[in-house]
């Protein structure tokens, strides 16, 4: 009796047993789809280097006709973009601080 059920345990065991070709198969179907994806983000992203390229000499073209340099006009840029950083993280914290006195309230 003991044997009979040492035999289905490993019929039963051999039966969920995944066919390794299989197995492989969808493993490598799964990396051909990623692979491919990556493809595809490589190229998009090349495309958009390209434009960037072409937009800043353009820029750099408009810049040197008008007198002013690529480098100050970044640097300009970066100054707004960090005073509109700063700006929006106070307006964050104070968003914050009011629901925490909302919270704090409601728990009163």
């Amino acid at each position: 009796i003991e044997s009979t059920g040492a035999i289905e345990n490993l019929n039963n065991s051999t039966s969920r047993h995944v066919d390794p070709s299989r197995q492989n198969d969808s493993f490598g179907n799964g990396l051909s789809e990623l692979s491919k994806q990556l493809r595809i983000q490589q190229a998009k992203n090349q495309q958009q280097e390209n434009y960037i390229d072409r937009l800043e000499r353009q820029l750099r073209i408009l810049l040197e006709l008008k007198g002013i340099s690529l480098k100050e006009i970044k640097a300009s840029l970066d100054r707004a973009s960090e005073a509109e950083a700063h700006g929006e993280m106070r307006n964050r914290v104070k968003e914050l601080k009011s629901q925490l006195e909302v919270n704090a309230l409601d728990k009163s």
